[in-house]
């Protein structure tokens, strides 16, 4: 298919701007237009205990046209102690695939063993895009996958250190009949695990306890930090102004005590109240595929909400489909993405009319138009893409391009 004049400009301009972003900011490396990069530059762990684990978190920044894979490696005298994990689950992970024009996490998984002696150590990681994509390098005929490593730098330390602080406790007025949610911070800030071990007391303005709460599922690894949840059940209990006192503790350290107050209030006191701030396509579909389409909704109001996007999908003004998201829980001031899918039948113009519901109320109904098959859906797909896909060009590490020859009988696609 040929791309229209105005495609190619929008892809063009959108290219050049990527260029010029990276070489804007300093010490960033660039393989080609196409932005990509890792965070962080190197990546330290100090005084690590042998036998110990400890992870940290790096991101791939893929701002690519399509989803790309990437595969992991690791090399240098860690690269036995070193593994790949999911981020939520900590599932040992191989590959990721980051979607267009966005970003993607894992973890590096840094398994001491008991026998290491003291000392520094040091590798690198690597994140390299599992095929070529179709780019050729040079007249050479190879093709070309981008990637980029990083430094690893490892201290190995004989000395168990457990330190550990609660820094801050936060929560607010609560509706009675919903619970009463309590986050508290807590820093590990030595080389071994931590678990928490959160109580806390729920005094009247007499002093007198009516009620208690605790928590101890969390572990914390070394130079984390952890926000831990506590819940307390608000029934049968008295409208009225409450002190929470919560006390941490792991094992026999003393994390720190914080107090904080808060008010229970009558069921329904609490303003409930959101806005959809805006329909967008998360990727431009082909007839007969799924559209992913993405709700920007804010909790303006006074307390927790669970929320739904609902919509209707339109073809020439006839009703094709109903669709609605997974219910989302969505906190006080907080602003979510909400995705909903629908299968696009064919070529034409659509329109998506949506709103959000949450705790039996609605927003204003939002519309998105877009065209699938012509000039303008190709358009409105570049759009997507670049237009905020650009700043995900660069940061960190130096990027290098992996070449590689192709053979008889290679298997990778023809440029």
């Amino acid at each position: 298919m040929q791309r229209g004049t105005g495609a190619k400009r929008l892809l063009a301009a959108g290219l050049l701007a990527a260029v010029m972003m990276a070489a804007a900011i300093p010490g960033a490396h660039r393989a080609r237009a196409d932005g990509f990069g890792m965070y962080p530059t190197t990546i330290v762990f100090r005084d690590a205990l042998r036998g110990g684990d400890y992870f940290q978190d790096v991101g791939i920044l893929s701002d690519f046209g399509i989803a790309r894979t990437y595969r992991f490696e690791a090399e240098g005298t860690t690269a036995k102690w070193v593994s790949f994990a999911d981020p939520s689950a900590r599932t040992s992970v191989e590959r990721i695939t980051a979607p267009p024009h966005s970003q993607a996490n894992v973890l590096v998984h840094l398994t001491l063993p008991q026998d290491v002696a003291n000392g520094k150590y040091s590798g690198v990681i690597r994140a390299v895009t599992t095929d070529a994509g179709g780019v050729t390098g040079g007249n050479s005929g190879s093709a070309v996958n981008i990637g980029g490593e990083i430094p690893i730098e490892v201290t190995v330390t004989g000395t168990q250190n457990l330190s550990g602080k609660l820094t801050d406790i936060v929560t607010k007025d609560a509706e009675i009949g919903t619970p009463l949610k309590i986050t508290a911070s807590v820093t590990n800030s030595g080389n071994v695990n931590i678990r928490p071990d959160i109580n806390v007391k729920i005094v009247d303005t007499t002093a007198v306890v009516v009620g208690e709460a605790g928590s101890s599922d969390h572990t914390i690894p070394p130079n984390e930090t952890k926000q831990l949840m506590v819940e307390w059940d608000t029934a049968r209990q008295k409208p009225g102004d409450y002190k929470a006192i919560l006390v941490a503790r792991a094992d026999k350290l003393d994390l720190g005590t914080r107090e904080i107050t808060f008010r229970l209030v009558p069921f329904g006191a609490l303003n409930r109240s959101g806005q959809l701030e805006k329909i967008e396509l998360a990727a431009m579909p082909r007839p007969g595929e799924l559209a992913k389409f993405r709700a920007t909704f804010q909790n303006t109001g006074q307390i927790d909400s669970k929320s739904v996007f609902v919509g209707e999908l339109y073809r020439d003004n006839h009703l094709l489909q109903q669709l609605s998201s997974q219910e989302r829980f969505v906190l006080v001031a907080e602003t979510v993405q909400i995705d909903a899918f629908a299968t696009i039948p064919g070529d034409g113009t659509y329109a998506l009319r949506g709103k959000v519901n949450y705790e039996g109320k609605e927003t204003e109904v939002k519309e998105l138009t877009f065209s699938v098959g012509s000039e303008d859906g190709l358009s409105a797909s570049l759009m997507l893409g670049l237009g905020g896909g650009t700043a995900a060009v660069v940061v960190g590490l130096g990027l290098l391009v992996v070449r590689r020859r192709r053979g008889a009988g290679s298997r990778e696609p023809a440029a």
